[in-house]
């Protein structure tokens, strides 16, 4: 599903379409494709067709925060953005704005990063100080995850549940950002 995939299918058709490439006719009698050839080639279209965005009911997961995002688009928030990472790629299309702190491509972010990702979503002792260190002035959160972060956020001086919708929660910085 993920544009990201077609290095790996490129990468794993290689061997084969050096393999036909590398195969010469013969300029007498042109080499017939094999019923075999004709199959394959066959399945490949019928795999396209069924996964293209074309025939699909849905391009959207029911979980992807689009109210959150067009908030986001809508209103200019404080400092940096601290979000859920199964919404960070999602985010990075529909509100480039406002940078992500995490997406999905995990092998990207260094393992510091995602401890300190740990222990924001988890509210655990020092995520204040890390809400500071990173300039955070703004939390995109998916309403039924990260319940310690939710709970710490609307408890906490200075902070205001600016959007929520049945998917996200987007938290605002009242006053200035570190």
């Amino acid at each position: 599903i993920a544009v990201r995939n077609g290095l790996w299918w490129t990468l794993a058709a290689a061997p084969a379409l050096a393999t036909l490439a590398a195969r010469k006719a013969s300029p007498l009698a042109p080499e017939r494709p094999r019923r075999g050839h004709l199959v394959v080639v066959g399945g490949l279209v019928a795999l396209a067709v069924i996964f293209s965005p074309w025939t699909r009911p849905q391009l959207l997961e029911d979980d992807t925060p689009v109210a959150a995002a067009a908030y986001l688009r809508d209103h200019d928030l404080p400092g940096n953005m601290l979000n859920s990472q199964h919404y960070g790629s999602y985010l990075e299309w529909a509100a480039p704005a406002s940078p992500t702190f995490l997406d999905s491509r995990i092998e990207l972010f260094p393992p510091g990063l995602w401890a300190d990702y740990q222990r924001l979503v988890a509210a655990r002792p020092g995520w204040t100080a890390l809400l500071e260190r990173y300039g955070i002035g703004h939390v995109v959160l998916d309403a039924g995850r990260h319940a310690p972060l939710r709970r710490a956020l609307e408890s906490a001086a200075g902070w205001e549940v600016a959007h929520r919708d049945d998917r996200a929660v987007v938290y605002a910085r009242r006053g200035p950002t570190g």
